[in-house]
């Protein structure tokens, strides 16, 4: 998980500490990174609640983002999908606006935990956290959902830090040095070389397969930007919707392909018969952090319409709102795990 910290601007005409996203532990974030934050403060905040912000200065303070907003979330009815929503979703959110605790888990399955901050910022049209993007892939491929929606449409589902584990071990590690290479005669030894958990849900895909899943959803995080890469099990092929269709996404989804493509091909079970992602027209998020409420809309259409898909526009009414779809995302997974 990312850590918030805080830092002072002492060439800011105001000279305020403000909550900066910094990626690893130790790490300055640059100054276009930082005047950034300073920007997104006082758009989420308003000018004059630059001074109740501040926090006195020790560099590189570890903070809560929730320690000084707590009371500004509870029982409040400014949240996405406010009026939009069924009675039952309604209710759900407005019990847990009055009585959540920060830090709190509400929803938990196997590897996947969602936080109560994770919910709120989802509620309250902040970027979406990959557990939250995790449950409601969970929720869709839940026998539960398949059968209520359509039952001859199987779908699985993989957690986002595998992408994420792919990815980076394909990285260049430093500048200058060699890039790594995967082949079809080391990537078995390179998915063992992985972390276990991450191994066993790579292994897991393959079981997904033979228990006749349609389709694999693959969420897929990029400079702060979600995506979706889907297995298509009848094509053999990856799908890849992108809300942005950012060059960086594209070639993580390239990785990530090719990695699947080898590792299929190299067991001998289930060859892919390309190892490029096809690209999916779909719907653009515009200038708003939506992407990760997308990636759940993108997967929940492929789990209802099956081949037939259109994600380009809407399928029904429920489709019509990103921003009151954020709110039934919340209430499902304020409901726990699906059985």
């Amino acid at each position: 998980m990312h850590d918030l910290k805080t830092e002072t601007f002492p060439n800011s005409p105001h000279s305020l500490s403000v909550q900066a996203l910094v990626l690893r532990e130790g790490n300055r974030p640059s100054r276009t990174r930082r005047r950034s934050a300073v920007r997104h403060f006082v758009q989420r905040n308003g000018e004059k609640n630059r001074e109740s912000a501040a926090i006195p200065h020790e560099e590189f303070k570890k903070v809560s983002v929730w320690s000084n907003t707590i009371e500004h979330y509870r029982n409040n009815d400014s949240y996405c999908g406010k009026g939009s929503l069924s009675e039952d979703e309604t209710n759900t959110i407005e019990h847990f606006l009055a009585s959540f605790a920060v830090r709190d888990t509400v929803w938990q399955q196997g590897v996947v935990s969602v936080s109560a901050d994770a919910v709120l910022e989802l509620l309250f049209d902040e970027a979406v956290k990959g557990e939250v993007i995790d449950a409601y892939l969970y929720h869709l491929c839940s026998n539960e959902y398949q059968l209520q929606h359509n039952p001859q449409v199987r779908c699985g589902c993989v957690p986002w830090f595998v992408a994420k584990a792919v990815n980076d071990a394909l990285s260049r590690p430093s500048r200058g040095a060699k890039k790594p290479s995967i082949n079809k005669g080391n990537v078995l030894a390179f998915a063992n070389s992985l972390q276990v958990t991450v191994g066993q849900e790579i292994a897991g895909i393959m079981d997904k397969i033979r228990s006749g899943c349609r389709y694999i959803f693959l969420p897929v995080h990029t400079r702060f930007h979600w995506h979706l890469c889907i297995l298509d099990t009848v094509k053999r092929v990856v799908l890849e919707c992108n809300s942005m269709r950012d060059p960086f996404g594209q070639g993580n989804a390239k990785k990530l392909t090719r990695f699947l493509s080898l590792y299929m091909n190299a067991s001998r079970l289930w060859p892919m018969v390309s190892d490029m992602p096809e690209y999916i027209r779909c719907r653009h998020q515009g200038e708003t952090l939506d992407c990760g409420p997308l990636v759940c809309m993108f997967a929940e259409c492929y789990a209802r319409a099956g081949p037939d898909v259109n994600v380009v526009g809407v399928l029904g009414e429920d489709f019509g709102d990103v921003k009151s779809y954020r709110g039934t995302i919340a209430a499902r997974i304020l409901k726990g795990p699906p059985f």
